[in-house]
């Protein structure tokens, strides 16, 4: 039997990181998760009531340099984005966001912390 391959990462050790920043970084709690990788009847509950397919994993809504926010999607390695993400990530680049993909839990740090040096001393 074929395994199906995973198409996302867990998101609890970028989380647990988040909540220590917190302490001293005011901007760390501008941000969450947007739980639309699964299929189960929860979020497909959610999509009844408004949840999008596509949209970054990651949010943050706190303006830095240019940018109203930061966007970050989640990937495995090998994956890519799929055409609804595709989409929302071209609208929310389009309309100020700053928007990336990422591989690992390094990744997704050093692009909260990249975004926040764009403007602010917070990090």
């Amino acid at each position: 039997m074929q395994m199906k391959k995973k198409t996302t990462r867990n998101q609890a050790p970028f989380f647990k990181w988040v909540r220590r920043q917190r302490q001293c970084c005011y901007p760390m709690r501008a941000i969450y998760a947007v739980p639309n990788s699964n299929t189960s009847k929860k979020i497909m509950g959610m999509k009844a009531e408004g949840l999008e397919s596509g949209m970054p994993s990651i949010n943050m809504d706190f303006p830095s340099g240019k940018y109203h926010g930061l966007r970050i999607e989640n990937k495995v390695e090998g994956n890519k984005l799929s055409p609804e993400q595709a989409v929302w990530h071209e609208m929310l680049i389009r309309n100020g966001y700053k928007v990336v993909t990422c591989y690992s839990l390094e990744e997704d740090k050093q692009a909260v912390i990249d975004y926040l040096k764009l403007s602010h001393n917070w990090i």
